[in-house]
């Protein structure tokens, strides 16, 4: 169910800058960079001081395969 209403305020752009925040940086781990946010800070931002969170770097690969913030909702619906 919290997967459903997820996916809907996603549709209905009410999700937040904290999960394109949160994209940016599972991009990045995917990339086998540093987790940097443009959104965050027009020069680059380091996320590892700010919101760092384990589960994105362990996301990384699974992002690489389907490179979408629906999986950052599922997983965190999950």
């Amino acid at each position: 169910m919290y997967s459903g209403v997820s996916m809907h305020r996603f549709w209905n752009m009410e999700a937040g800058v904290d999960l394109a925040i949160f994209t940016q940086a599972a991009q990045r781990y995917a990339q086998f960079e540093w987790p940097w946010s443009e959104i965050k800070a027009a020069w680059g931002f380091n996320l590892l001081g700010d919101h760092f969170s384990p589960i994105l770097a362990v996301l990384g690969p699974i992002y690489a395969m389907v490179p979408h913030a629906w999986v950052l909702l599922i997983v965190q619906a999950c």
